[in-house]
């Protein structure tokens, strides 16, 4: 054991000392100088004997100036050291929030507060919910119960509010309804009593900002899954609109805000899902496009990006394939933007918005490799922009300081890459001395202070957290 450990701290202090010039010497070769690879930096090496998996990274603090993540280091014969971890990207400004036995989760963060949990029992009977005020430095602490369904609530910050699913405190069986808990007092407020049908509750998911409100999604007994508002109140939490009569519900989702709408997609009741989009009124809430009128699928709209006024989004007509689509809010103004897979589906994913335009990963099935594309939402303006190896795909597409970041991935590598959109203007993020060959999980990244963070093992030692830039 002791060996293994010299070996690893010999192989991470060889990459802490690495000079410029030394990284010329290591080019592997076909690089030219103006291709070098762009060297990343650990932040902190919190655990030099293994790693410690940097897990949940989230931008928050007073103009996001802090990067929150989880981080779990094991333990000779005994349970791992599960911790949250916040840093302004130094190794001494990185500083540990929480140790637990058990595995916290950081649930939604903004400039004002950050929301975690930590579960004290693995049972999860008993749960913290932990606000945290960044201005007043308040910690609201809740004891909740029911943590399953608060991760998979859509729980959404507004200001130092947290808007959730959830249910009575210390009390597994109670129903889950939404709430919202404010960091001023640290006050859990039940907003309604969706659904009055003992035991079963509302269920509510997908908070989303609309506005100084947030619709969501809640089940009645009568209406089933459908479309609600909040304004904070009792008063103000109302159904907008009964999508689909009666009791199944239209079960509302991926809701998107474009200015003063929101774009989500719903279902009548043959399962056909489309498109919808909602100002918060009744009378503003309507099916946008019949995009795919098969009674029994829809067009199925997935990947909604909101950009410059309009909403980007994939779907599938039922005759051209999965293919990209842009809309301005109307019927009218929803068109497929371009059939960039002719015989098949492109299949567009990992929609981002940088220099003006759309970026997102696609085929096109000409050389049985995926590409990286832009669009401006015209045909003419849908670029192929680069070619990536066969047998790979793209993913984790991020924007930082002015550059487009994104992983490649086969069965058994996985590569970091930072590019200005062309080829001559594309390098891989990596030390000089890296010998893991899949050195980037599939985990959350954060942008903060022009700095992508992400989590990374390049000399097979354990993975820590590494900035680039």
């Amino acid at each position: 054991m002791n060996t293994m450990n010299s070996t690893k701290t010999a192989m991470r202090n060889s990459l802490k000392h690495l000079t410029t010039a030394t990284l010329i010497l290591c080019l592997a070769p076909g690089w030219s100088v103006a291709q070098k690879p762009v060297i990343p930096v650990r932040v902190a090496d919190l655990n030099p004997n293994g790693g410690c998996d940097p897990d949940e990274l989230t931008t928050s603090g007073a103009g996001n100036s802090l990067v929150y993540f989880t981080a779990r280091i094991p333990q000779v014969n005994q349970p791992p050291l599960c911790r949250i971890y916040a840093t302004d990207g130094t190794a001494n400004g990185t500083r540990m929030i929480e140790s637990h036995s058990y595995y916290p989760h950081i649930l939604q963060a903004n400039s004002s507060a950050i929301a975690y949990t930590v579960p004290e029992y693995v049972s999860a009977e008993n749960n913290d919910l932990v606000l945290l005020n960044h201005a007043s430095n308040n910690k609201a602490i809740y004891r909740y119960s029911d943590i399953p369904n608060m991760m998979t609530s859509g729980a959404r910050l507004n200001g130092d509010k947290l808007y959730m699913g959830a249910s009575a405190r210390n009390n597994p069986e109670a129903a889950t309804e939404p709430y919202v808990f404010s960091s001023t007092g640290g006050t859990m407020t039940l907003l309604k009593n969706i659904n009055t049908q003992s035991g079963y509750g509302s269920h509510p998911y997908g908070f989303t900002s609309l506005g100084s409100k947030m619709v969501f999604n809640a089940s009645a007994e009568a209406y089933g899954s459908e479309l609600w508002i909040t304004d904070g109140t009792a008063a103000g939490t109302v159904m907008v609109k009964d999508l689909f009569t009666g009791a199944t519900g239209s079960g509302p989702s991926g809701f998107t805000t474009s200015g003063s709408n929101s774009f989500f997609v719903a279902e009548n009741s043959t399962g056909n899902k489309e498109l919808w989009v909602t100002n918060g009124t009744t009378a503003g809430t309507s099916k946008l496009k019949e995009i795919n009128p098969s009674n029994t699928v829809g067009s199925m709209p997935q990947e909604l990006t909101a950009y410059n006024g309009k909403l980007f989004f994939t779907a599938d007509n039922g005759t051209n394939g999965r293919e990209l689509w842009v809309s301005n809010g109307t019927a009218a103004g929803t068109t497929m933007v371009k059939d960039i897979h002719a015989s098949g589906s492109a299949n567009p994913r990992n929609l981002v918005v940088y220099n003006g335009l759309v970026w997102f990963f696609a085929t096109d099935g000409v050389l049985a490799a995926q590409h990286l594309y832009s669009s401006d939402g015209t045909a003419a303006g849908t670029t192929k922009r680069i070619t990536l190896a066969k047998g790979t795909e793209g993913g984790q597409l991020t924007v930082c300081n002015g550059k487009l970041f994104y992983v490649t991935r086969s069965s058994t590598t996985s590569k970091m890459w930072r590019t200005d959109g062309t080829g001559a203007g594309t390098q891989q993020v990596i030390p000089s001395l890296a010998g893991n060959v899949n050195p980037i999980p599939n985990r959350r990244m954060a942008v903060m202070n022009n700095w992508l963070y992400f989590n990374a093992d390049f000399d097979a030692s354990g993975a820590e957290l590494w900035k680039v830039q």
